[in-house]
């Protein structure tokens, strides 16, 4: 009946706080299941149902308050001295697009601003969170025209009309209920949707991972769009009005954003396009800023391009590849020289010139082609470029060079013929740069070529092309592909051409990579790309040309000169197309076309290097280097004028070019300016409609006047007669709220909106207010899939707060991922979200009875309480400041729960300091406040009965956290881990009531193997010039000591990898003294004092120690 464990203790590694998180999803929470409810047998789902519920109640009585308290409308102090020392905090999140609800993915990152300020505002700070609404651009025209045609064809309404059983479906798969009343904010109120009762055999329909709303097909016709969110067929005649969309949407989406809780100033919001005269006015003097600067100039430009529309097609204007870029060519024309093939014998005798046209990125290379490349099965075309001159070419090449002025019409092609790959094999060419008979090469099959990319004509550079090399050296060994394709062995070049001398590679890179990286055949597509990265980075940036009149000159030097020379000479045009498949939201696939339009050259060196400075200055919050790194490759990339232009939609005219409109990627990178004096202008109408405290017109709203606004100049515009308090109200918003300290976007908004912005900002207004900060986040999964309305795995936030209520829906937000891969909101989260808010609110009501005695700390288990308490605070802290929230809850929330644990165990309950129970409590529900708003309001408030509201409490603070305690109470768990691992074992794997007694025997001396072990990190530590290296480092090195060798060492060794581990992770908090087997505080006293603690862990009468002396 008595347990003796007999062991040496050194310091353990592995916390013992509860795991809570795995790498993909929360899998259980042990410490935090339903309470045990005695005699409630009910199914879980129905206990959890009631939770919800109970959530729900709490949430429409705090946002009843907070509707007539209206605490997140702050405006600037009047002067600096009733600023708060703290300063300010302002986040935005980019503006949705109102052409739908709002759904979970966008609730993933507006919640995010949301939580940042949230604790900003606990640390302080006054805090700022505006919010606005988008309708530039395609989408909402486009859809709009759709209805109409539709009610044309269809008759209106629409048919088939929607039957009853698609109303169930619907309202079982989203679960909906009557919902609260709309924002009232001026425009048209959406309907009311029917109220579905909560019912106990509908409990929320937990048990199904996906919507049963999945659409058997997706959606073609706009009326079936309509229908999928809920607009009754009676309706939508009204949306083909494209401003009864901005009517619509916009207070639906305020609705929801508020219902989750959200810290937005409503009255500072808008929506874009001239429907808001001074939001019009602000884009405006924008875009006149940057034509003063000469930074939007008119010109002939490529850009992708919708033949449908007629117009530029840019990333908000597709339904298919938003962020597709142009791709620039260089198309080389290899002349088809006699005898001609067959099949091209009719046109010689019309007398055109025919070329192959071969699309290049590298033209300084040219001088080394020995031959061209097709593909056998892909199907060419002859395109008729102009009166004398054919190009065999790709048909979406083809088509895509009708829109470049090379065709008779342009936006037309001809093909004059269709012809194959096997067809245009053995054809003799001329190549360009090659002299002499030495210029005439052979058409070759390549089976490797892409009908989709380029023209798929590919002239053939073997010294230089990895992909070139490694196809000749299989097609020159295989016999029996020269047969199937009909190649004559006198085709195939005897060797490659040396043009480039690259250091390290030297003339023949190509040959070198290939060996080098054992790339076996012409198929080996992975290698052979990073192999041609190699080639291509290091040739340009490091290579010497050894032909033609630029020997000796560095390649990067040569390469514009060649490309000129081509050009001057007719051998070359220039050629783009999309580098994937665009669609626009009229339904037609989008070309590269070049045509005179509006642009912003980004990418000039100047700008860019203010950009640069931007960037260095800038903070990524959550994933710095990885959102850095991000924001580089997107610089790099946004090297070429982006058109800013187009005719169709909504937007804002240019000022001096009524004609064209501004694009919805243009006029969306400086209007959080716009927010600091938004609410002086129009405060409660979406529309301008209404006169803010400033008591000014849009047409008062001068380029003058915005430039006084926002710092630009100091002096009063003379022709202004806006009352000069006024003028200063506004001038004060601006100058105290910018810069904007946190912007809260997608990843996938780093390439152009994001980068954008730094342009503009950078451009337009000095240093000190360009963009401080930025946190950016991946996508959004439902249940481990992509989210899609045609798969039926959606959700809407309307949908979301109603199964599950705002906390639920916000933890579960805050806990499905901080990185930039993607993320995964699923049930089994929200369940255990539940489930978490149910124990806070028992143990929070529970805790609130004790009565308070005062907080000084009395006993040895008072001190680690309190000391826990200040590190998990600190621990939270430092997770908010950084915005990463799932580790918020990994580490600081679930430390505070775990001491709370500890405490009870360690503490007679006629002992417990109520003080630091009530310290414990209300650091807990701050920790959790940010993120569950309603909950913690309730608890704060009328549980505990502070007067203070919790948004307005102050982050605790404490005495510094005893650092010795912290190891001494970590070891203690990790002793009890091993007591109670040693129990399990004696047991055969069971914990039986038959042991009562347990003693435990300390040495001070430690086992050799464990010396050795912390001799060789310290010694690896050293090494590496105080810095851990990864474990296969490590383990090497151990591998080297004796008594780890052979194979019995190695499975010693492998008993020391968990501590290993552990101890390598402590080193990145503690340095050097991790690695110290020397005890920083008095193991025989620290174990004497938790023998209680042990007792009640371990559940037995008796807990005994003996040490050695």
């Amino acid at each position: 009946s008595d347990l003796f464990f007999v062991g040496t203790c050194f310091f353990p590694i592995t916390a013992p706080s509860i795991e809570i998180f795995s790498n993909q999803s929360v899998v259980n929470f042990p410490s935090l299941k339903m309470a045990d409810t005695g005699e409630d047998n009910r199914p879980i789902d129905e206990r959890r149902t009631e939770v919800r519920d109970q959530l729900m109640a709490i949430q429409s009585a705090v946002s009843a308050e907070w509707e007539m308290s209206r605490p997140w409308d702050v405006d600037a102090p009047a002067s600096d001295a009733e600023s708060p020392a703290e300063g300010k905090f302002m986040a935005t999140f980019p503006y949705p697009y109102m052409n739908g609800r709002l759904h979970l993915g966008h609730a993933f990152t507006l919640g995010k601003a949301d939580f940042m300020v949230g604790y900003q505002r606990l640390k302080g700070k006054r805090t700022l969170y505006p919010f606005g609404f988008h309708a530039t651009g395609m989408p909402i025209a486009t859809a709009a025209d759709k209805i109409k045609r539709e009610m044309s064809t269809h008759g209106y309404p629409p048919f088939p009309p929607a039957t009853d059983a698609d109303k169930h479906d619907r309202e079982e798969a989203h679960l909906l209920r009557v919902p609260a009343p709309p924002v009232t904010v001026k425009k048209v109120a959406p309907k009311k949707q029917p109220a579905k009762a909560a019912t106990k055999t509908d409990p929320l329909a937990f048990t199904s991972a996906k919507a049963k709303v999945a659409q058997k097909d997706s959606a073609k016709e706009q009326w079936e769009i309509m229908r999928s969110m809920d607009v009754a067929d009676k309706d939508l005649e009204h949306f083909a009005d494209p401003h009864y969309w901005l009517g619509y949407f916009p207070p639906l989406a305020m609705q929801d954003v508020s219902k989750l809780g959200c810290k937005v100033d409503w009255r500072r919001s808008m929506v874009t396009t001239p429907v808001n005269p001074f939001y019009d006015s602000f884009v405006r003097w924008q875009f006149l800023k940057l034509k003063e600067k000469d930074l939007v100039r008119f010109g002939k430009r490529f850009t992708i391009w919708s033949p449908a529309d007629n117009q530029s097609c840019m990333g908000h204007d597709r339904s298919v590849g938003e962020n597709v870029a142009v791709q620039e060519y260089t198309l080389i024309k290899l002349e088809v020289a006699e005898p001609y093939p067959e099949v091209l014998s009719s046109l010689a005798k019309e007398g055109r010139k025919v070329y192959f046209a071969a699309a290049t990125l590298r033209p300084e290379t040219m001088y080394g082609q020995t031959n061209c490349w097709v593909l056998p099965d892909g199907k060419y075309g002859a395109f008729e470029i102009n009166d004398t001159e054919v190009f065999i070419v790709s048909h979406r090449a083809g088509r895509n060079l009708a829109f470049q002025e090379n065709s008779r019409e342009w936006g037309k092609e001809k093909c004059l013929l269709d012809v194959t790959g096997q067809q245009l094999i053995g054809t003799l060419l001329r190549a360009p740069l090659r002299e002499g008979e030495e210029s005439l090469i052979y058409t070759l099959p390549m089976l490797t070529i892409d009908m989709e990319k380029g023209t798929a004509v590919v002239t053939c550079v073997p010294s230089d092309a990895p992909a070139d090399w490694r196809t000749l050296q299989d097609l020159r060994d295989d016999e029996k592909q020269q047969a199937k394709y009909n190649v004559k062995k006198e085709w195939i070049p005897e060797d490659l051409i040396e043009i480039i001398d690259v250091p390290e590679y030297g003339t023949r890179t190509a040959e070198k990579l290939c060996n080098d990286m054992k790339i076996k055949d012409q198929h080996d597509e992975h290698k052979l790309n990073e192999a041609k990265d190699i080639c291509y980075k290091h040739g340009f940036n490091f290579g010497t040309m050894l032909v033609g009149e630029f020997k000796g000159m560095a390649v990067k030097d040569a390469k514009p000169l060649v490309l000129q020379k081509l050009l001057d000479n007719n051998q070359a045009v220039k050629y783009a197309e999309p580098n994937g498949r665009v669609v626009s939201r009229s339904g037609d696939e989008g070309v590269a076309a070049l045509v005179d339009q509006w642009f912003i050259p980004y990418g000039e060196p100047e700008w860019r290097a203010l950009c640069d400075k931007a960037l260095e200055n800038m903070r990524c919050y959550g994933n710095d280097t990885e959102t850095y790194n991000e924001f580089v490759a997107a610089l790099n990339w946004l090297n070429n004028a982006w058109p800013c232009s187009r005719t169709y939609g909504l937007g804002t005219s240019f000022p001096w070019a009524p004609e064209f409109l501004v694009c919805s990627l243009s006029d969306s990178t400086l209007y959080m300016a716009y927010y600091t004096v938004a609410h002086l202008l129009h405060e409660g109408s979406l529309d301008g409609s209404t006169r803010g405290k400033a008591n000014v017109s849009a047409q008062q709203m001068t380029p003058a006047v915005w430039d006084y606004i926002f710092c630009l100049s100091d002096d009063v515009p003379t022709d202004c007669d806006i009352a000069k308090e006024s003028l200063e109200l506004m001038r004060r918003e601006f100058s105290y709220w910018y810069p904007c300290d946190c912007r809260v976007s997608g990843k996938d908004l780093i390439k152009n909106h994001l980068t954008f912005s730094l342009y503009n900002h950078t451009a337009i207004f000095p240093e000190k207010h360009w963009p401080k900060g930025v946190r950016c986040n991946g996508f959004l999964n439902l249940n481990g899939e992509k989210m899609a309305k045609s798969t039926g795995n959606f959700i809407t936030l309307a949908d979301a707060i109603t199964k599950y209520s705002s906390d639920v829906t916000r933890l579960t937000l805050a806990i499905s991922g901080d990185s930039l891969k993607v993320a995964d909101f699923t049930d089994l989260n929200a369940f255990s979200s539940i489930d978490r808010l149910r124990k806070l609110i028992d143990v929070i009501t529970e805790q609130s009875h004790h009565k308070v005695t005062g907080t000084e700390t009395q006993t040895y288990a008072d001190k680690v309480f309190l000391n826990e308490i200040a590190k998990a605070m600190n621990t939270g802290a430092k997770n908010y400041e950084n915005a990463n929230f799932r580790k918020v809850f990994s580490s600081g929330a679930t430390r505070l729960w775990s001491a709370f644990d500890r405490y009870l165990l360690s503490s007679p309950e006629d002992s417990r300091n109520g003080g630091l129970l009530r310290t414990w409590c209300e650091s807990l529900l701050i920790l959790y406040s940010p993120v569950c708003c309603y909950t913690t309001y309730h608890l704060w408030k009328n549980v505990l009965g502070n007067e203070t509201p919790i948004y307005d409490a102050k982050w605790p603070s404490f005495a510094e956290v005893d650092v010795s305690l912290l190891l001494a109470t970590k070891w203690t768990d990790e002793l009890l881990g091993l007591v109670r691992h040693k129990l399990t074992l004696d047991l055969k794997g069971k914990l039986t009531s038959d042991v009562s007694k347990v003693k435990i025997f300390l040495s001070r001396e430690h086992p050799e193997d464990v010396v050795v072990v912390f001799r060789t990190l310290l010694e690896v530590y050293k090494k590496h010039d105080n810095v851990m290296p990864d474990l296969g480092v490590i383990n090497k090195a151990l591998c080297q000591q004796k008594m780890f060798s052979g194979k019995a060492g190695k499975k010693k060794l492998g008993l020391h990898m968990k501590t290993i581990k552990g101890v390598s992770e402590r080193v990145l908090e503690e340095g050097e003294s991790a690695l110290s087997l020397d005890p920083q505080f008095d193991e025989a006293e620290t174990l004497s004092s938790q023998l209680v603690y042990f007792q009640n862990a371990l559940d037995v009468a008796e807990v005994t120690c003996e040490f050695d002396q």
